[in-house]
């Protein structure tokens, strides 16, 4: 019967220390009914039934839902830019090699480097602007640019 008696009173000690350093350690947010100081106490004055009243009214099991950021690195907008932000350095990274390997090659073979990129550049300008293009329709002079329409005047 002693036996029984201390594992009783060891256990019970336990369950209360739990209890109120559970009660203490919790945040404001997660305590119902009453402050923090009030359930230490219930739970230490009140053997067995203030760590009973504890777990079953003073502490909250539902969480505030905090609010919480994106779920997947694709709904993250600072991710998505970081990815961007490296897409377009490994471009000019590729661009920037190309154009020394064609600067090594041009010089190794005589040949300016500079005339290529200047027609690169030129290229890309009229491919970037459709309405100054090869195909952008135009066949001569516009009116008003300084030509005058009529041949004989």
């Amino acid at each position: 019967m002693p036996r029984i008696l201390v594992g009783a009173i060891v256990l019970l000690t336990a369950i209360t220390l739990y209890g109120v350093f559970d009660c203490l350690l919790r945040d404001r947010e997660h305590i119902r009914i009453m402050p923090k100081w009030a359930w230490a106490l219930v739970i230490l004055l009140v053997p067995v039934f203030g760590v009973v009243l504890w777990y079953v009214f003073g502490r909250s099991s539902f969480k505030p839902r905090a609010e919480s950021g994106p779920v997947a690195p694709d709904d993250d907008p600072e991710f998505l830019r970081r990815i961007a932000d490296d897409v377009e350095a490994e471009k000019r990274r590729r661009r920037h090699r190309a154009e020394a390997e064609e600067r090594a090659r041009a010089e190794k073979h005589g040949t300016s480097a500079a005339g290529r990129s200047d027609k690169r550049t030129e290229e890309q300008s009229t491919d970037a602007d459709p309405d100054n293009g090869p195909n952008s329709g135009a066949t001569g002079p516009a009116p008003g640019d300084g030509q005058d329409p009529k041949p004989g005047s």
